[in-house]
């Protein structure tokens, strides 16, 4: 059996205003990694209303398929309670004020409404019976209640306004309300009850009722606390017998406590029902209540979800009550109304990122969620990615947010449009931002033609005119069209060029800034060249501020441009261009004791010099990434457990990694395992999902290393069960590449326990497990990767070969080297070339012994001598030895076939080096397998001789 080389993929996070790329995404490509022990998978295959005067204009139709019932003025009435002025009771400042609002609103639209304010047990309960006389007949009862509610025994209870905490008295005087709804289902049609009363419990803890028949006292909770207390909402008894359903509407969700809202103004809840039900025209019911929950989630910060019970056996739709908005504010609500359809869409996971970022950068998750919806199909699918772009964006929303708070505008309609344009911003309407910033701009163009005659007010108005600009560019920013943001900045910057140096800097920063975004996010290399090419420009620009700063900040943006630009073309020159530009950068911002810039420049100094060393023979530059990532996380410039504190970790521990399997050396990556598991123990998938995820996945990468080079069956195990973990996150559909990475080293896992076993069925295991990897790792999407996956599934059909016979196997794995050479070239990626070339020579010499075909074996000698070329013993010891050891077997073989006693004699000599290489390093695993594959040889050397 022939030992096999490795190959490995690597990549760091930038910090700064240097676009992210994943954080370090390992897809370690040997042929003996392992991940976890699984059973054999040769026998399965893991594929795994309009208003009417005087009367409300409702359509019923039936749901799916059924027939639509002919429109028609229907009758609709309303009771609406608001209760605040309690006796005994925390009092409820903002439920009268909601009331009036919901008041208005069903009197607009039609309905026979009927208000119901303060009432006590007795009058409240008279209410009710009232209304259930009242809506005999009726096509639609809608009643809203606001004010406090209980919930006791599952059951749910309006509380009075002289209800106390005496349990006697209070057990009377609540109102039930599942007996209420039953009575007015046997009276109207469609019964919709909308409770906004989910507020903190009124009464003293641990209070408890016996209500009824109970047989003992139960405590009393928040209305809608719990998920059964809808239970009670189910349709029992008889209702009218043309009865169309019931919705129950909860202002908050089960277990929840819903807001009152500032003191004077509305709850959130009310508010919400205001805004969409009012206006809208054409909307299903249900769509309608979406919206609503969606508009109360995001104005309260994601702090309130309201929650609904539906049961109708119709669609409901609603006409508008007015004519609809018009102008930009109407703009705005319709694209508003979009949104929300769109946010209620969205998984949990996908909230809880936007929720987490907006809440870490102090901004409205609505501006978040809009570029989201902006971005659509085109949002980054890299999870890490898109939680970069986002926080980068919320960071900006913030400066947008700041510099309109300090900035003060003179001509009224840009006054008017800009406070628009904001409003728009803040709501997430980011195309009807960037649309009326577009008819801002028209408007400073009119003005600046007249400018010129005005030259005693130029510079305050140029600056005025700069800065519409600049806002228009910071919504482009946040649209995620940054071509369009870096042509704004640029008009900006040449508006105040002559008149101020600060702002002119700022502007041309912005424009650099915008620029090399596009040129990573799009693949747009002219626009990175043409940054670099005004790289004097911007240096004399920053030369005409006082402090030395904006230099630096130049060299950091131009270097940050370089690096993206060399990354892209695989350009070893630019990159070198990158690390000069950060060596320039760092010594002015430690000077300036400017400690975020300081470690921006050394973080991405770092990620330069690890993208350069990832094809270097020598460790020199990952040597000194790994100082610099070491002084980073020891200087610890980022609070722990933020998105920065991980980054420094998993850079650190993704060169140590690096760094250990180019030596062989385990104590390195065992190192790297301590990173990576505090970073996984620190965070949880439920919490922060992705950074979980990278840093378990990296884990178990190392750990598949670790593994495989220290024989550890357990940790084979454990990093496979890890792998899996990970990929309950990173589902195909949703992370197809980290998928496809996953499983990648689930194969390399089932190879190692292959070869430690002696059992083939790992690795038809391990086949499939690469061939899964291969469906998204396309040669014409990812081509390293896809090289990665053919190669180590050129291995797993090269050990089938060689112990089954089958030599179409055999063929087949020559076949796939060759293919992964077409993209590892020797000018470009010389060490992965190498791996193939020895990978290929394996298979030759394999099938040239079976054949005992000597122009095979000369073949795999020769792809043995490529390979060596590349790894050298002084620089590559590790890798060396094995492709040694390979060549001392196909020449061996060789001399059996040609009767040479000297290649055989050749043969022995570099087993013999290979051996001394690895006993010389304290690997002994592999000494019985060295002295057979000598034992072999010399009798086949003693054969000859006998002769």
């Amino acid at each position: 059996m022939a030992r096999h080389s490795a190959v490995r993929c690597d990549a760091q996070a930038a910090l700064g205003d240097l676009a992210p790329i994943p954080l370090m995404l390992r897809a370690v490509c040997r042929e003996a990694v392992a991940q976890r022990v699984r059973p054999a998978r040769e026998w399965r295959r893991e594929h795994r209303a309009s208003r009417i005067t005087a009367f409300l204009a409702l359509t019923l139709m039936l749901a799916l398929c059924g027939p639509t019932l002919a429109e028609k003025p229907l009758r609709g009435v309303a009771l609406v309670i608001g209760q605040s002025d309690y006796e005994h009771l925390a009092k409820l400042p903002n439920t009268a004020n909601d009331a009036d609002a919901v008041d208005g609103l069903l009197d607009d639209m039609g309905f026979e409404t009927s208000a119901s304010t303060d009432r006590d047990a007795r009058r409240l309960k008279r209410d009710l019976d009232l209304f259930v006389e009242d809506a005999v007949g009726a096509d639609l009862a809608v009643v809203y209640y606001a004010g406090h509610a209980v919930e006791v025994a599952g059951e749910n209870y309006l509380v009075p306004t002289d209800a106390g905490s005496d349990s006697e008295k209070l057990a009377d005087s609540l109102v039930p309300v599942s007996d209420f709804i039953a009575s007015l289902r046997k009276s109207a049609r469609i019964v919709v009850v909308l409770l906004d009363a989910c507020r903190d419990n009124p009464f003293p803890p641990g209070l408890t009722l016996r209500l009824g028949d109970a047989d003992a006292p139960q405590p009393v909770t928040v209305s809608g606390a719990a998920a059964r207390s809808v239970q009670r909402f189910a349709p029992t008894g008889a209702a009218g017998a043309d009865g169309l359903g019931t919705v129950i509407a909860f202002a908050a969700e089960p277990g929840k406590v819903a807001l009152d809202g500032e003191s004077g103004g509305n709850s959130p809840y009310a508010a919400a029902l205001v805004r969409h039900i009012a206006a809208m025209s054409g909307e299903e019911f249900g769509t309608v209540m979406r919206m609503v929950g969606e508009e109360v989630y995001l104005k309260t910060g994601g702090r309130q979800r309201p929650w609904v019970n539906e049961s109708l056996r119709r669609l409901l739709y609603l006409g508008a009550a007015s004519a609809p908005v018009e102008g930009e504010e109407g703009a705005i609500l319709s694209e508003r109304r979009q949104l929300l359809l769109t946010i209620a869409a969205l998984p949990e996971i996908g909230r809880r990122q936007v929720e987490r970022v907006a809440a870490d950068g102090g901004v409205p998750m609505d501006a978040l969620y809009g570029m989201l919806r902006v971005l659509g199909t085109e949002a980054p699918k890299d999870p890490s990615r898109l939680d970069a772009l986002l926080r980068d964006q919320s960071r900006r929303l913030s400066e947008i947010m700041a510099e309109r708070a300090r900035l003060k505008q003179t001509d009224p309609e840009i006054i008017r449009l800009a406070s628009l344009a904001g409003e728009a911003i803040n709501e997430g309407a980011l195309a009807t931002a960037t649309s009326i910033y577009e008819r801002a701009k028209a408007r400073v163009a009119s003005l600046s033609r007249d400018l010129d005659a005005v030259e005693s007010a130029i510079r305050d108005r140029r600056i005025e005119y700069a800065r519409v600009y600049a806002e228009s560019a910071a919504a482009y920013e946040l649209a995620f069209d940054f071509a369009a943001a870096a042509s704004d900045y640029e008009r900006a910057f040449a508006e105040v060029e002559r008149w101020d140096d600060q702002l002119a800097w700022d502007y041309r920063r912005r424009a650099v800034i915008a620029g090399y975004r596009h040129g990573e996010y799009k693949g747009d290399a002219a626009s990175l060249e043409r940054i670099v090419a005004q790289r004097d420009e911007i240096m004399r620009l920053a030369a005409r501020l006082p402090s030395n700063l904006p230099h630096a900040e130049a060299e950091l943006q131009i270097g940050n441009a370089l690096n993206v630009l060399g990354r892209q073309r695989a350009d070893a020159k630019v990159l070198e261009d990158a690390v000069a530009a950060y060596r320039e950068a760092i010594p002015v911002f430690e000077a300036a004791n400017d400690l975020t810039g300081l470690s921006r420049a050394r973080n991405n100094l770092a990620s330069a010099l690890t993208s350069l060393g990832a094809n270097d023979a020598g460790t020199a530059r990952l040597d000194e990434a790994i100082a610099i990532h070491r002084q980073l996380v020891a200087d610890a410039p980022f609070e722990a457990d933020t998105l920065e504190w991980m980054t420094a970790r998993l850079n650190l521990a993704s060169a140590l990694s690096r760094l250990g399997e180019r030596s062989g050396s385990t104590a390195t990556a065992r190192e790297a395992m301590e990173l990576l598991s505090e970073i996984v123990t620190r965070t949880s998938p439920d919490a922060d999902p992705i950074p979980w995820a990278l840093a378990k996945f990296n884990l178990a990468g190392t750990m598949l290393f670790v593994g495989e080079r220290e024989g550890n069956p357990k940790m084979l195990a454990d990093s496979t069960k890890a792998g899996e973990d990970v990929l309950k996150i990173w589902t195909r559909d949703a992370f197809p590449l980290y998928w496809a990475s996953v499983h990648n080293n689930i194969g390399n896992a089932y190879q190692a326990l292959g070869f430690g076993m002696a059992d083939d069925t790992f690795f038809r295991a391990a086949e499939y497990e690469y061939r899964d990897a291969l469906e998204e790792w396309r040669k014409d999407r990812v081509p390293d990767d896809w090289a990665k996956a053919t190669n180590n599934l050129a291995n797993v059909l090269k050990k089938l070969g060689a112990s089954t016979g089958e030599e179409t196997k055999l063929e087949q794995a020559i076949a796939a080297y060759r293919a992964c050479m077409d993209v590892w070239t020797r000018p470009d990626k010389p060490l992965s070339w190498a791996s193939a070339q020895n990978n290929m020579g394996d298979a030759l010499t394999i099938l040239g012994t079976k054949r005992r075909d000597a122009p095979l074996l000369r073949s795999a000698i020769e792809a043995f001598d490529l390979a060596l070329a590349e790894w050298t013993r002084d620089r590559l010891p590790y890798d060396w030895s094995v492709a040694t050891n390979n060549r001392g077997g196909a020449l061996v073989a060789l001399g059996e076939i040609t009767s040479s006693a000297d290649l055989i004699r050749q043969g022995i000599t570099a087993i013999e080096a290979a051996w001394a290489y690895d006993r010389k390093t304290g690997e002994t695993d592999y000494d019985d397998y060295y002295r057979k594959r000598i034992e072999t040889a010399q009798k086949a050397l003693d054969g000859l001789k006998a002769r």
